[in-house]
């Protein structure tokens, strides 16, 4: 398979390698048999918040980092030769029909062959976990981890497996596009619902039970609506009942067997989700404080203070976080 991307990345220097490596994806370091035969290359393509990447050494070595950082899942997805991560006393051997994810904050080791290429996704924990989120209708109250090993030629896993060729496809020709970014949007939403819905992780029991899920009541489904339509104003419980036509009571009572939250909170939820969603997407001279006001927001720290309590981190973090283009990290 060919590198995608017009900007692929080559050398035989290792530390330049590593370097630009440890920019691009997370801080680790190389341990080789024989220097004189590395031939790094890196390519690199952003789709939505999903980072793509085409590694290899072209010599048989080990990688090794002592951490993932707090805010990253890293996808490991074979596409030639053959690997062997270690987590602690955890091995996944890595080839065509098996690979491996590792969540966040975790040391790992990886044994390369010569021949190993490999796909590494990067996907941002606070992304994940504000899907995951959607899904369930609840909050989390442990951060999301999700089992080492990827079975990839599984019936369950097979559909992930091609939305990453899918992936993969786009990104050979996005770079000479104008404007893919609702197309972009969507490939991201199917990716990280395929993600969690096929890799076993702590809440997949809380998932299966949404399979077969108790009906809704009507009332719920309504007061949702209502919140979503007027969530840019300042709305009280008491309001959404009397539009609803349930006491207050009835309602609390029905979001939290049904959502797994007050109504307020689920208006607060959404209007962060809002204001997420709108930073992600905003130029370099957006206002955080202007985005939260248009969701419903009055107490800027109060916004603030919830912002990082539901996604983990700063919404000025949000705005920041964008990934460089690869010609930047060469630079």
């Amino acid at each position: 398979m060919q590198m995608f991307g017009a900007q692929v990345f080559r050398t035989a220097d290792v530390d330049e390698m590593i370097s630009i490596s440890s920019r691009s994806l997370s801080a680790h370091r190389l341990i080789l048999k024989d220097r004189h035969a590395f031939n790094g290359r890196l390519s690199r393509a952003q789709i939505g918040a999903i980072s793509i990447n085409h590694l290899s050494y072209g010599t048989e070595l080990e990688v090794r980092a002592e951490s993932m950082g707090d805010d990253l899942f890293f996808i490991e997805v074979p596409l030639s030769g053959e690997s062997v991560t270690s987590l602690g006393v955890a091995k996944v051997i890595g080839n065509a029909s098996t690979g491996c994810i590792l969540s966040p904050d975790t040391a790992f080791s990886s044994i390369w062959s010569a021949d190993c290429t490999k796909l590494l996704i990067k996907i941002g924990r606070v992304k994940a976990e504000q899907h995951l989120r959607s899904l369930t209708g609840a909050d989390l109250r442990k951060p999301l981890r999700f089992d080492m090993e990827m079975h990839f030629g599984s019936d369950a896993v097979r559909p992930l497996r091609g939305l990453i060729d899918v992936l993969l496809a786009e990104a050979a020709v996005s770079e000479s596009q104008c404007d893919r970014a609702p197309f972009h949007r969507c490939l991201e939403t199917a990716f990280l619902t395929a993600l969690i819905w096929t890799q076993p992780h702590n809440y997949s029991s809380q998932l299966e039970r949404l399979r077969k899920p108790a009906a809704v009541p009507w009332y719920v489904r309504r007061a949702e609506s209502y919140i979503k339509v007027h969530s840019s104003r300042q709305l009280s419980l008491d309001e959404i009942a009397a539009d609803v036509g349930v006491s207050a009571r009835t309602l609390q009572i029905g979001f939290r067997q049904f959502r797994g939250v007050s109504p307020m909170a689920y208006l607060r939820n959404y209007r962060l989700d809002q204001v997420m969603m709108r930073l992600e997407h905003a130029n370099g001279k957006a206002k955080v404080c202007d985005f939260a006001r248009s969701a419903g927001f009055v107490d800027m720290s109060k916004f603030a203070r919830a912002y990082r309590i539901r996604f983990g981190c700063g919404p000025r973090e949000t705005l920041r976080n964008r990934a460089p283009p690869l010609s930047d990290l060469s630079s």
